[in-house]
């Protein structure tokens, strides 16, 4: 099969300081008139589904890759200002086989729960690429189902970075061990309900003198459930969501508070909460604090006609660093501050034929920071701002807009 999609994005920034940057020699609120405000990005995929039976049941081969040019809000992933021209280049979105129960391969993660009806992420956890897994499921009657799986610790991007304050050394992240993760689901004419769990073991080896390993580990638990609602319309679903996180919150959120890599900096900047783990000096060697996070979300799909249908989202999520990161001034020390995110969303899409959408998406997206310590704020190409002072607040909020043309066949 191939699918094509072509969308064209614009945001409106309300906050003319919105962006709080690690980059350019120092910590900075870089003024959004700096960035993109408009995207263009186009992705074509092509899928394969090819299934032999055997006499010890279904082998199940699967591929699905993607070839996309993105420019502007979408182009811009290593950091701020202008994205620059159009760039091509591949992704693989699975690659496995399933046999037995077993799955050996990239495929869906097996943590997540929420579905993709909104063109943006909203503030759950998702992994749009999956991840490399060994897996097993096993199956039950009634609907109930079972997995056990073993996931690439570096398909998790918060688990292969950590955050640094003044004084740590630099680090490097090796793998140690997979992610760990289980999950129990249940199926019924209802609905769906699910429950899930993660280990993550978060290490970094600093390179400073004689070399230090540092472990920390990181967990989360997340629930859902999922209603059909066919008393309003075919077709209607209504999704539920709640999430925790200590040290392993790229399960409970998209990688940077406010969005993906890229989109994120269009929908109003990012924090700098985005790492499992915060590293720091302590005496002659180096200690480790986990980030704590819980988020909460719904979606609920509505046919407003048989061809025509909205998603309606509503999402938030809360981060708290620990204790030595909150007290550190941000500005010279790199401290972090408690921060939270909400965001809304509503799309209208009409489907003039199978696997053909037309849609219009609209997002609001408001943050809010308190950031610990004193520092100037200096806009990138501007005048010195005045000092910043302990307990700042800097809430950026963002209107984003998108349309999307898709086909598959």
């Amino acid at each position: 099969g191939l699918c094509v999609y072509v969308s064209f994005c614009h945001s409106y920034f309300q906050s003319k300081n919105a962006f709080l940057s690690r980059s350019a020699g120092g910590n900075a609120f870089a003024a959004s008139k700096l960035n993109d405000t408009v995207g263009w990005r186009s992705r074509a995929y092509i899928n394969m589904d090819a299934r032999t039976q055997t006499s010890w049941g279904t082998v199940q081969t699967v591929l699905s890759v993607a070839i996309r040019s993105r420019s502007g809000v979408f182009n811009n992933s290593g950091g701020f200002g202008a994205g620059g021209q159009n760039t091509a280049n591949p992704q693989v979105y699975a690659a496995y086989i399933r046999f037995a129960g077993f799955t050996f391969g990239r495929a869906d993660a097996n943590f997540f729960f929420m579905p993709s009806k909104t063109w943006f992420t909203g503030y759950w956890g998702q992994s749009s690429n999956g991840a490399v897994q060994l897996a097993y499921t096993a199956t039950f009657g009634g609907g109930f189902s079972a997995t056990l799986a073993l996931e690439d610790h570096n398909d998790s991007r918060q688990a292969t970075r950590a955050n640094r304050l003044a004084g740590a050394p630099g680090v490097v992240n090796p793998t140690r061990m997979p992610n760990i993760v289980a999950n129990l689901r249940l199926d019924q004419g209802w609905g769906t309900a699910f429950l899930a769990g993660v280990f993550v073991r978060n290490s970094f080896v600093t390179s400073a003198g004689v070399p230090v390993s540092v472990s920390k580990n990181g967990w989360a638990v997340s629930g859902g459930l999922m209603f059909n609602l066919p008393a309003l319309a075919k077709g209607d679903k209504l999704y539920l969501h709640a999430a925790f996180s200590n040290g392993a919150i790229s399960h409970i959120m998209p990688p940077y508070l406010n969005g993906d890599r890229s989109d994120g900096r269009a929908m109003g900047g990012y924090m700098r909460n985005e790492e499992n783990v915060t590293l720091f000096a302590c005496g002659a060697t180096v200690c480790a604090e986990s980030v704590k996070g819980w988020s909460i979300g719904a979606v609920l799909t509505h046919f407003w006609t048989p061809t025509i249908h909205s998603n309606f989202a509503v999402s938030y999520v809360s981060l708290t660093p620990g204790s030595v990161s909150r007290a550190t001034d941000w500005y010279t020390g790199g401290g972090l501050g408690k921060a939270s995110a909400w965001a809304t969303s509503a799309n209208l899409v009409w489907s003039p034929t199978k696997g053909f959408d037309i849609g219009l998406e609209v997002h609001y997206r408001a943050v809010r920071q308190s950031l610990a310590g004193t520092g100037v704020v200096t806009p990138y190409g501007s005048a010195a701002l005045s000092p910043l002072t302990v307990g700042t607040q800097k809430n950026p909020n963002v209107f984003l807009t998108k349309i999307r043309v898709q086909r598959t066949f």
